[in-house]
């Protein structure tokens, strides 16, 4: 589980923004989609693990893996929002 005191800690390493965890209707639709093979990170590489928690920046651009409680803040790593559409609700 991600504390409080790192959540106040932790920002975007790409806009610096504050980062929040994601609701679980969202890591659902996410994970939903990196079962179907529809999810790609800022470098365009197939994610294909399931996500058990995740961070998201202030924009809700992009979102942060948390796998085994270890969130993965590395640029090239976070997967842009945009390619969940609400028709994967």
């Amino acid at each position: 589980m991600i504390s409080d005191w790192f959540l106040d800690l932790a920002r975007c390493p790409v806009s610096h923004s504050r980062l929040r965890l994601a609701d679980d209707e969202l890591v659902r639709r996410l994970n939903k989609a990196v079962q179907l093979g529809e999810v790609t990170n800022r470098i365009q590489r197939p994610v294909c693990q399931p996500v058990d928690q995740a961070l998201i920046n202030e924009d809700q651009s992009l979102l942060f893996p948390i796998r085994d409680d270890i969130p993965t803040l590395i640029a090239d790593e976070a997967i842009p929002l945009e390619q969940l559409s609400d028709s994967e609700a």
